[in-house]
């Protein structure tokens, strides 16, 4: 779209900001949430913030420079936020949230207490 224009497409307005950009990284899906409040990490993780409200329009932000937390409106374009998308750059991992390194974790502790009560419960050979 050219800068400042307003365009409709798949039943959506769609404003354009008057901001120039270079070449910016194709996105892909990293993450959903709700709130005003995301951590971002530590920076360069996500590439882009999408976020949508009740009134069905949406605003995108290039978080591709920003870290930690963060703060987004609770009501834009006169409508409340609902959702929230973390898209991170092409070919890049994200980062786990922690869970599943706890899931392992507790994997680990219980094969460990399933073999410690495993081989306290073996029959002694009579001598």
């Amino acid at each position: 779209m050219a800068l400042g224009a307003i365009d409709i497409a798949n039943n959506q307005i769609y404003f354009r900001s008057n901001n120039t950009f270079s070449s910016l990284p194709t996105a892909v899906w990293a993450l959903n949430g709700t709130g005003t409040t995301i951590n971002l990490g530590a920076g360069g993780v996500y590439t882009y913030l999408f976020a949508s409200d009740n009134g069905l329009g949406a605003e995108v932000w290039y978080v591709g420079d920003l870290h930690g937390i963060i703060t987004i409106p609770s009501i834009f374009n006169l409508c409340g936020l609902t959702k929230w998308m973390l898209f991170g750059p092409a070919g890049a991992e994200v980062p786990d949230g922690g869970v599943t390194a706890i899931l392992l974790g507790i994997a680990l502790g219980t094969l460990g207490i399933c073999r410690h009560f495993t081989f306290g419960l073996r029959a002694k050979p009579n001598a």
